[in-house]
Protein backbone atom coordinates (compact mmCIF):
# COMPACT_ATOMS: atom_id res chain seq x y z
CA UNK A 1 0.00 0.00 0.00
CA UNK A 2 2.70 2.74 0.81
CA UNK A 3 4.70 2.13 -2.55
CA UNK A 4 5.27 4.49 -5.36
CA UNK A 5 3.65 2.76 -8.10
CA UNK A 6 6.34 4.89 -10.61
CA UNK A 7 8.88 3.75 -8.32
CA UNK A 8 7.98 -0.01 -8.61
CA UNK A 9 7.53 0.43 -12.32
CA UNK A 10 10.78 1.39 -12.58
CA UNK A 11 12.40 -0.68 -10.23
CA UNK A 12 11.07 -3.82 -10.22
CA UNK A 13 10.59 -4.29 -13.87
CA UNK A 14 12.52 -7.45 -14.47
CA UNK A 15 12.77 -10.36 -13.29
CA UNK A 16 16.01 -10.54 -11.51
CA UNK A 17 14.80 -7.19 -9.76
CA UNK A 18 11.79 -8.99 -8.02
CA UNK A 19 13.99 -11.57 -6.57
CA UNK A 20 16.32 -9.46 -5.42
CA UNK A 21 13.20 -7.73 -3.64
CA UNK A 22 11.32 -10.68 -2.70
CA UNK A 23 14.78 -11.98 -1.11
CA UNK A 24 15.58 -9.25 0.43
CA UNK A 25 12.32 -8.00 2.22
CA UNK A 26 11.70 -12.05 3.02
CA UNK A 27 14.88 -11.26 5.18
CA UNK A 28 13.96 -8.26 6.34
CA UNK A 29 10.37 -9.25 7.48
CA UNK A 30 12.05 -12.20 9.01
CA UNK A 31 14.36 -9.70 11.23
CA UNK A 32 11.44 -7.82 12.12
CA UNK A 33 9.44 -10.70 13.56
CA UNK A 34 11.81 -12.16 15.35
CA UNK A 35 12.90 -9.12 17.12
CA UNK A 36 8.92 -8.68 18.32
CA UNK A 37 8.84 -8.60 21.88
CA UNK A 38 5.31 -11.26 21.84
CA UNK A 39 7.36 -13.77 19.30
CA UNK A 40 10.26 -13.56 21.95
CA UNK A 41 7.84 -14.60 24.61
CA UNK A 42 6.88 -17.03 23.23
CA UNK A 43 10.52 -18.76 22.12
CA UNK A 44 11.13 -18.04 25.75
CA UNK A 45 8.24 -19.51 27.30
CA UNK A 46 7.68 -23.16 26.90
CA UNK A 47 3.81 -22.96 28.33
CA UNK A 48 2.85 -20.36 25.56
CA UNK A 49 -0.53 -21.57 24.18
CA UNK A 50 0.45 -21.63 20.66
CA UNK A 51 -0.31 -24.74 19.05
CA UNK A 52 0.19 -23.94 15.37
CA UNK A 53 1.94 -21.47 13.17
CA UNK A 54 0.60 -19.52 10.46
CA UNK A 55 2.45 -17.49 8.27
CA UNK A 56 3.23 -15.98 4.54
CA UNK A 57 5.38 -17.82 2.30
CA UNK A 58 7.52 -15.36 0.55
CA UNK A 59 10.76 -15.93 -1.33
CA UNK A 60 12.62 -17.14 1.99
CA UNK A 61 11.99 -20.14 3.93
CA UNK A 62 13.58 -18.07 7.33
CA UNK A 63 9.67 -17.81 8.31
CA UNK A 64 10.01 -21.65 9.62
CA UNK A 65 12.52 -20.55 12.02
CA UNK A 66 9.82 -19.95 14.73
CA UNK A 67 8.02 -23.09 13.95
CA UNK A 68 11.26 -25.17 14.52
CA UNK A 69 12.28 -23.28 17.70
CA UNK A 70 8.79 -24.09 18.81
CA UNK A 71 8.68 -27.71 17.17
CA UNK A 72 5.25 -27.07 15.91
CA UNK A 73 3.66 -27.59 12.69
CA UNK A 74 3.79 -25.25 10.47
CA UNK A 75 0.71 -23.78 7.46
CA UNK A 76 1.89 -21.54 4.79
CA UNK A 77 -1.14 -18.91 3.22
CA UNK A 78 -0.16 -18.03 -0.24
CA UNK A 79 -1.57 -15.23 -1.57
CA UNK A 80 -0.65 -16.17 -5.70
CA UNK A 81 -1.69 -19.76 -6.54
CA UNK A 82 1.98 -21.17 -5.93
CA UNK A 83 5.32 -19.21 -6.18
CA UNK A 84 6.65 -21.06 -8.70
CA UNK A 85 10.33 -20.87 -7.68
CA UNK A 86 9.91 -21.76 -4.15
CA UNK A 87 8.20 -24.97 -4.34
CA UNK A 88 11.25 -27.23 -4.77
CA UNK A 89 12.20 -26.11 -1.68
CA UNK A 90 8.90 -26.19 0.17
CA UNK A 91 7.18 -29.12 -1.61
CA UNK A 92 10.12 -30.99 -2.76
CA UNK A 93 9.07 -31.51 -6.50
CA UNK A 94 9.17 -28.96 -9.65
CA UNK A 95 6.12 -27.72 -11.16
CA UNK A 96 5.88 -29.60 -14.80
CA UNK A 97 6.86 -26.79 -17.68
CA UNK A 98 4.50 -28.22 -20.23
CA UNK A 99 1.55 -27.77 -18.06
CA UNK A 100 2.15 -24.73 -15.31
CA UNK A 101 3.77 -21.21 -15.93
CA UNK A 102 5.91 -19.36 -13.98
CA UNK A 103 4.50 -16.88 -11.51
CA UNK A 104 6.52 -14.25 -12.98
CA UNK A 105 5.78 -15.21 -16.48
CA UNK A 106 3.90 -12.71 -18.71
CA UNK A 107 1.70 -15.69 -19.92
CA UNK A 108 -0.63 -17.58 -18.29
CA UNK A 109 -0.71 -21.44 -19.52
CA UNK A 110 2.39 -22.30 -21.64
CA UNK A 111 1.02 -23.27 -25.07
CA UNK A 112 3.76 -23.58 -27.85
CA UNK A 113 7.23 -25.13 -27.37
CA UNK A 114 8.63 -21.90 -26.90
CA UNK A 115 6.34 -21.00 -23.82
CA UNK A 116 7.24 -24.32 -22.51
CA UNK A 117 11.00 -23.87 -23.07
CA UNK A 118 11.14 -19.79 -21.50
CA UNK A 119 9.14 -21.41 -18.34
CA UNK A 120 11.58 -24.03 -18.10
CA UNK A 121 14.83 -21.31 -18.55
CA UNK A 122 13.00 -19.11 -16.43
CA UNK A 123 12.28 -21.42 -13.41
CA UNK A 124 16.07 -22.46 -13.12
CA UNK A 125 17.05 -19.00 -13.08
CA UNK A 126 14.73 -17.46 -10.92
CA UNK A 127 15.68 -21.07 -8.48
CA UNK A 128 19.08 -20.60 -9.09
CA UNK A 129 19.18 -16.87 -8.41
CA UNK A 130 17.22 -17.69 -5.11
CA UNK A 131 19.47 -20.13 -3.67
CA UNK A 132 22.48 -17.45 -4.75
CA UNK A 133 20.76 -14.74 -2.63
CA UNK A 134 20.19 -16.64 0.15
CA UNK A 135 23.59 -18.21 0.18
CA UNK A 136 24.93 -14.64 0.32
CA UNK A 137 22.74 -13.47 2.35
CA UNK A 138 23.91 -16.21 5.12
CA UNK A 139 27.22 -15.84 4.19
CA UNK A 140 27.33 -11.57 4.38
CA UNK A 141 24.87 -11.50 6.90
CA UNK A 142 24.07 -14.53 9.40
CA UNK A 143 20.78 -14.41 11.52
CA UNK A 144 19.25 -17.14 13.63
CA UNK A 145 16.97 -18.55 11.09
CA UNK A 146 19.97 -19.07 8.90
CA UNK A 147 21.00 -21.26 11.55
CA UNK A 148 18.94 -24.09 11.15
CA UNK A 149 17.42 -26.51 8.44
CA UNK A 150 13.78 -25.04 7.22
CA UNK A 151 10.77 -27.00 8.75
CA UNK A 152 8.18 -28.24 5.53
CA UNK A 153 4.87 -26.70 5.93
CA UNK A 154 1.86 -29.42 6.86
CA UNK A 155 -0.52 -27.64 4.80
CA UNK A 156 -0.17 -24.75 2.03
CA UNK A 157 -3.14 -22.49 1.81
CA UNK A 158 -3.11 -21.38 -1.58
CA UNK A 159 -5.10 -18.41 -2.94
CA UNK A 160 -6.44 -19.93 -6.21
CA UNK A 161 -9.22 -22.52 -7.28
CA UNK A 162 -9.47 -24.62 -10.23
CA UNK A 163 -12.46 -22.47 -11.52
CA UNK A 164 -10.98 -19.18 -11.54
CA UNK A 165 -6.78 -20.44 -12.14
CA UNK A 166 -5.08 -22.38 -15.12
CA UNK A 167 -5.36 -26.27 -13.86
CA UNK A 168 -2.14 -27.47 -12.35
CA UNK A 169 -1.36 -30.89 -10.72
CA UNK A 170 -1.26 -30.08 -7.32
CA UNK A 171 -0.08 -32.15 -3.96
CA UNK A 172 -2.35 -33.09 -1.24
CA UNK A 173 -1.45 -31.38 1.28
CA UNK A 174 -1.71 -27.77 -0.73
CA UNK A 175 -5.27 -26.67 0.08
CA UNK A 176 -6.76 -24.19 -2.18
CA UNK A 177 -9.02 -21.87 -1.09
CA UNK A 178 -9.54 -19.02 -3.84
CA UNK A 179 -12.88 -17.33 -4.80
CA UNK A 180 -14.24 -17.76 -1.48
CA UNK A 181 -14.52 -13.80 -1.04
CA UNK A 182 -16.36 -13.33 -4.56
CA UNK A 183 -20.29 -12.62 -3.79
CA UNK A 184 -23.09 -14.96 -4.97
CA UNK A 185 -23.87 -14.33 -8.51
CA UNK A 186 -27.08 -11.99 -9.06
CA UNK A 187 -29.71 -13.05 -11.02
CA UNK A 188 -30.40 -12.00 -14.36
CA UNK A 189 -34.10 -9.87 -14.57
Amino acid sequence: MRFNIDKVHKELTSRFDLINFDNDYSRKTCKILYKNNFIKSITIDSRSNVDVIFIELMASECVSYLSAKLDLPLIYVTPPPLISYVEHSVLGHFPNPAVVSHVLDDHSIPRTMIDRFTYTVLLFYTIFLLQYKSWSARLFDIQAFDQIEPIKPSIIFSNALFISDATRPILPNVIQFGVIHLSQPKKNT
